[in-house]
């Protein structure tokens, strides 16, 4: 059984969008005069000391409605288009990272750039909660439903068995972990920086995405068989060793928590019930990996020094010295440089605050650095290849970016989708984008997961889709990332439906 299996008390579902949209406008109007009474009366504007719990408060709790609705209607799942950005980045940026900022232990130098650092934070916060209740009210509506039935009905029904799948995803694999080793050898992956973009060098990208891929499917195959067989415990080992190693590559501080995400997709994804243990113990994983990752990315990174493009074999040596530089440094004091690190990391407000309190001044300037228009540039250009057009301009260029608005172009600062919209669109932009961009991934998941029988190559395409999608980044990345990573993700089932030969039954399946 699964979590959105358990029974619920039910409502109507026809007065249910109605409560929920009457329950979020209150909530925001009661929170909103609470925070406005807090700032005026309690803290004083002389004091100059940055205070926006009131507004992270308030943006936690619409960010956590719509997944209460959910679970109400009994269709919570952690991977639900709606749930899974808010626990994976929006509420540990926004709302805890509010009170992180509040409290002191976020301090970016960037805080100097905001004009009016409180009421700028605090318009980021709404920024963020406008944004996320328009994404969540496109979502919601019936039309991406309808929608998703109508190409669902379309897809083939490729009913693969667990065991069928495990040698050419095993292939798969080692196809896209021999493009990875050629996406080193060439700079494209790891801690290193281009100076100039290659022709294939995107093509040389999306193929090492074969092994993500690959991995997801073995994890199903996992989880699917639930039994701890000796094929199991094989391919267990397999992955465990090929994350390790490829997390050490890497070089940052993520990659550890981008291969848990994965593999609790595929716990969820495989239909396995979740638990409350299950939660308690993921939980805990993923503070260890995160810290984890925290260390070893900030240490790497302190080592290497740049983004140079260095050699494979030097690149090596890199690994290999930060593993002893950890081992050699006090625990405690490793930990607490890790505790500070991940505080103004998980920090997406004073980032977005940036954006907020400088976007119309320098809008003018935007131009000279190739971000005017970014999402209309990035959207229509992605149609052509760029062997067709080796000069084609990148104008979600994130380097560009931090240097007009960070003055620091050796680093990538999150802007967010939100941001992004606001710089091209205003606010409008942020309400009629986001919606845009909750329809299409409530399409996409109705489409391949919601409703409709287990199918590994489904859930597989989904998983790459959802997680294909950065809430970080720009909006203007966004469709063409998610056409680049959906084909290839095509490629990749094509090549595994080949392998299983045409015995398999291929016909749509009907659910309404």
């Amino acid at each position: 059984m699964n979590v959105s299996e358990i029974t619920r008390p039910q409502v109507g579902t026809r007065e249910l969008p109605l409560l929920t949209a009457i329950i979020v406008l209150a909530a925001v109007f009661v929170a909103g005069v609470f925070a406005w009474a807090f700032e005026e009366f309690w803290l004083s504007p002389a004091s100059g000391r940055i205070n926006v719990i009131p507004g992270s408060l308030l943006l936690g709790a619409v960010l956590i409605l719509p997944s209460v609705y959910l679970w109400i209607k009994s269709e919570f799942n952690l991977f639900h288009p709606i749930v899974f950005p808010v626990w994976i980045y929006l509420f540990p940026a926004f709302a805890l990272g509010g009170v992180l900022l509040s409290i002191g232990l976020s301090q970016p130098y960037f805080l100097i750039y905001l004009n009016d650092p409180n009421n700028d934070l605090n318009y980021a916060l709404f920024l963020a909660g406008l944004g996320y209740i328009s994404f969540s009210v496109g979502a919601l509506l019936p039309v991406g439903r309808n929608l998703g039935i109508s190409i669902q009905n379309r897809l083939p029904a490729w009913n693969w068995d667990a065991l069928d799948v495990l040698t050419p995803a095993v292939v798969l694999l080692l196809i896209g972990y021999i493009n990875t080793v050629v996406g080193f050898m060439y700079g494209v992956l790891g801690y290193q920086r281009l100076n100039e973009i290659g022709a294939y060098d995107g093509l040389v990208y999306l193929t090492t995405l074969f092994a993500t891929e690959a991995v997801f499917m073995l994890w199903l195959i996992v989880f699917r068989l639930k039994r701890l067989a000796l094929i199991n415990v094989a391919i267990i080992g397999l992955l465990a060793i090929t994350t390790v190693v490829k997390a050490a590559f890497a070089g940052n501080r993520g990659s550890l928590l981008s291969s848990f995400i994965l593999v609790a997709a595929a716990f969820v994804l495989a239909r396995r019930q979740v638990t409350r243990k299950h939660l308690l113990l993921g939980g805990a994983i993923l503070f260890v990996l995160v810290i984890a990752g925290m260390i070893y990315g900030t240490t790497f990174r302190n080592l290497k020094e740049s983004e140079s493009q260095i050699g494979l074999g030097q690149y090596a040596d890199y690994v290999a010295e930060t593993f002893t530089a950890i081992s050699n440094e006090d625990p405690l004091v490793t930990l607490g440089k890790s505790v500070e690190s991940l505080a103004e990391r998980i920090d997406g407000v004073s980032s977005l605050a940036v954006v907020v309190s400088n976007y119309e001044t320098l809008r003018p300037y935007e131009e000279g650095y190739g971000l005017d228009d970014n999402i209309w540039k990035d959207t229509i250009t992605v149609f052509i290849p760029r062997p067709l057009w080796p000069d084609k301009p990148v104008a979600s260029d994130p380097r560009r970016y931090s240097e007009l608005y960070f003055n620091f172009g050796e680093s990538s600062f999150a802007i967010t989708p939100m941001g992004d919209l606001l710089r091209n669109f205003g606010e409008i932009g942020v309400v009629l984008g986001m919606f845009f961009l909750g329809l299409l991934l409530r399409i996409i998941y109705r489409a391949l997961v919601e409703s409709q029988p287990f199918s590994i190559w489904r859930v597989t395409l989904y998983f790459m889709l959802l997680t294909g999608v950065s809430f970080e980044s720009f909006f203007g990345g966004i469709i063409p990332y998610l056409i680049r990573i959906g084909a290839t993700s095509v490629v990749g089932i094509i090549f595994i439906r080949i392998w299983l030969g045409r015995d398999r039954n291929s016909s749509a399946v009907q659910i309404s």
